[in-house]
């Protein structure tokens, strides 16, 4: 039998971070993925969500991201996602809309509601015969209504290779900073499917459970604020999954995307006055390697005098 592969990648957040430098790079982590399912020569690609940081994202970063898009569809590589609660918007047309009515990509959510129960629709990969479908992400976990009135018996009589696509925190893989309200519980999911491609989480997460074969977050390819980052410092792999399957998934990887390294330093406020805190982090700022690296600087503790806002941070940002 045939063996096939894809790419799961979720949470790109293109056009996120308000300094240009961090948007670059998040934007260049994208780039430079697409490029790696390339190389790999994945038959399609899953996104499982926050393509785009807004529903309507700076248009700088949207042509960059659509040329690459571009470039995949060009390679034969067919791209299907869902919107996440970042792009997604229930009253007003997105730019996920857009790009898909310029046939770049597939949305897999669809579906109708018939009394107050909703079914969903499958999409076939045309070149593996991968059936996808799912559900979108919306924000502060209001998707779970959409859990609730899922018609799961249609969706587990289809006989295929099935993938999931879906963009929530499942309860029982919650990393425990989203709350446990805006989660949905693993037995909403329907079962039977080969593969569940999760988005929302910005972790790298892999579960398996009795009748949810595999489960994955992939995390962001590089993140969208400060903790994100702090979690790159300290090891946390950034990327995306490649999986090779036939009948049923047959292997899979983790492929990281490293775009720049990142320098983190805490420093201890705790009874020095502002203006000894500001000499530290000069000190420092002066002595470390910046070049082309990130660097995060977190000063936590009650100083014996001073305020934060006494601490030029604005200079030391320059010296770096």
């Amino acid at each position: 039998m045939d063996m096939h592969k894809f790419a799961h990648m979720s949470d790109c957040h293109i056009g996120a971070w308000r300094d240009e430098k961090l948007r670059d790079l998040n934007l260049k982590a994208f780039e430079k993925a697409i490029d790696l399912c390339i190389k790999e020569k994945v038959d399609f690609i899953l996104i499982s969500g926050d393509l785009f940081d807004t529903n309507i994202p700076d248009l700088y970063q949207v042509k960059r991201a659509v040329e690459k898009l571009r470039f995949a569809k060009d390679k034969g590589v067919n791209i299907y996602l869902v919107f996440g609660s970042h792009d997604y918007n229930p009253n007003t047309i997105s730019m996920i809309d857009v790009l898909e009515s310029a046939d770049l990509f597939e949305k897999v959510a669809k579906g109708e509601y018939k009394g107050d129960r909703l079914e969903l629709q499958f999409v076939e990969d045309p070149k593996t015969g991968a059936k996808m479908t799912g559900l979108s992400g919306r924000k502060i976990g209001l998707e779970k209504e959409y859990f609730e009135a899922l018609d799961v018996e249609s969706l587990e009589r289809e006989k295929a290779f099935k993938i999931f696509l879906f963009h929530s925190s499942i309860t029982e893989l919650n990393p425990g900073y989203i709350p446990e309200a805006r989660s949905v519980p693993l037995s909403m999911l329907p079962r039977g499917f080969d593969y569940y491609a999760g988005g929302n989480i910005h972790k790298k997460i892999e579960g398996k459970f009795a009748d949810y074969p595999i489960i994955t977050y992939p995390g962001p390819l590089f993140g969208t604020d400060f903790r994100d980052l702090e979690d790159m410092a300290e090891g946390e792999r950034r990327g995306f999954f490649i999986v090779e399957f036939n009948d049923a998934v047959r292997n899979m990887r983790f492929v990281e995307v490293n775009i720049s390294e990142v320098v983190y330093h805490i420093f201890d406020a705790d009874k020095k006055t502002a203006r000894q805190v500001e000499e530290l982090l000069i000190e420092k700022a002066k002595d470390i390697d910046v070049e082309n690296k990130i660097v995060l600087f977190r000063v936590a503790g009650i100083m014996s005098s001073g305020r934060p806002v006494d601490i030029d941070f604005r200079r030391i940002k320059e010296i770096l």
